[in-house]
């Protein structure tokens, strides 16, 4: 029954392109744009903003041909060092435009920035500069703009149009910020944004292609996986036929699992090509994310294993509990593979899956 119902939302159209076969991320996705641009696709919580297939669709194109135009070309990689709420269609958009995302698990370490920007030759980095990292010895706050700065320290002699040049990075050619304060050497996300027509652009999308690298992530200091476009895709396919199809309704799956993995953006994938909601907390407050489990009514769960293990005080176990009762189902991201041990809130079935390692 299941099965017949995705089969009438998802309707009958095949290959939207021969610029994004079907094998291939942005080709999984146009699919179900074309079968359903309106469908109510994700919700990013803390900004209490509903996007449908067509929005981040049109959004993530919006990135890809920002990128193209400021001299990206297949192959070049795009560190990301970005918060939750803008990853979905960062991701999609670069894959768009045949660039590789680069992410790094130690986000709050200055030597993790350091080797991945260096190791990976990125052409660019996009930040949240205003994410909170740590307190100095005199009770400043240290942000991630902080991070950047001492690492590049000649940013701060740069003007508006002034081409990127830096002694420790000489690849490095853009950087993207998600904040609104002007930084020098550094140009707004919103900026760097192009709603371009295809039959107008002076640059296209160039043609995705499923052995396109995608996906590089750094772990401890040294890289631990890379993967294609068409891996991903693989995997988005395999992880709803596994994981999401046997809970698949009208209630989003809550995702608070970090987008900057490979299994986040693959289970992203999986669900809203398959017409099914996802729900992004866009939030680092547990209890917010906690008590919005109930507000969605969500069957499904991701998120990484500290979400998954954490106890509530004695004292507030039952309202927690009452919170997450609707969930049937929960993903974990784990390198620790069955190891992650038991959870007092959660009930139903449980899968642990590498974030990395696909």
């Amino acid at each position: 029954m299941m099965y017949c119902k995705h089969l009438l939302r998802r309707g009958f159209a095949t290959q939207v392109s021969h610029k994004f076969p079907e094998n291939t991320v942005a080709g999984l996705y146009k699919l179900a744009v074309a079968n359903n641009q309106y469908y109510d696709a994700v919700r990013f919580g803390n900004q209490r903003i509903n996007w449908t297939l067509r929005e981040m669709d049109r959004y993530s194109s919006a990135f890809a041909f920002g990128l193209l135009e400021s001299g990206y070309q297949r192959g070049d990689k795009l560190v990301l060092w970005a918060d939750q709420t803008n990853s979905a269609e960062l991701l999609l958009g670069a894959l768009k435009a045949g660039v590789a995302v680069v992410v790094f698990d130690e986000k709050d370490s200055q030597d993790a920035l350091h080797y991945t920007l260096n190791d990976s030759d990125a052409r660019g980095i996009l930040f949240s500069p205003s994410t909170e990292i740590a307190h100095s010895s005199n009770g400043e706050h240290v942000t991630r703009k902080t991070f950047l700065q001492k690492l590049m320290p000649e940013l701060h002699n740069l003007y508006p149009g002034d081409e990127i040049a830096l002694k420790s990075y000489p690849h490095l050619k853009q950087i993207i910020q998600l904040g609104h304060h002007t930084i020098r050497g550094v140009i707004k996300f919103k900026d760097s944004m192009v709603y371009a027509s295809p039959s107008l652009s002076t640059v296209q999308i160039p043609d995705n292609r499923a052995d396109d690298q995608a996906f590089v992530s750094y772990q401890n200091g040294k890289r631990v996986s890379s993967l294609t476009n068409g891996e991903i895709t693989q995997h988005a396919q395999s992880l709803w036929e596994n994981h999401y199809s046997q809970h698949a309704d009208s209630n989003p799956v809550f995702m608070s699992l970090n987008l900057e993995t490979p299994l986040a953006l693959a289970s992203f994938i999986a669900n809203n090509s398959n017409l099914q909601k996802v729900y992004i907390p866009s939030s680092f407050n547990v209890n917010k994310i906690i008590e919005n489990i109930k507000v969605q009514g969500s069957h499904t769960l991701v998120c990484d294993a500290d979400l998954y293990t954490l106890e509530p005080p004695q004292s507030r176990k039952a309202e927690f509990e009452g919170y997450t009762q609707t969930i049937k189902r929960s993903v974990i991201a784990s390198n620790d593979g069955n190891s992650v041990g038991k959870s007092s809130l959660y009930k139903g079935d449980t899968v642990v899956l590498d974030p990395y390692r696909l």
